[in-house]
């Protein structure tokens, strides 16, 4: 992979966590990540609970 910025390379990080987040939780991660991407932009509110 190749990033343009440091900041695409945070995005990256970011995903990778909340991936790892998923995991952890025993979530299906496919639906988990689905329901993520179903949502308006900055509605992060699904992983507080």
């Amino acid at each position: 992979m190749a990033f343009k910025s440091f900041e695409s390379l945070g995005h990256l990080c970011q995903c990778m966590g909340i991936v790892a987040s998923l995991r952890a939780r025993g979530q299906n991660l496919f639906e988990s990540v689905a329901t993520i991407f179903d949502r308006p932009p900055g509605g992060a509110a699904g992983m507080a609970g």
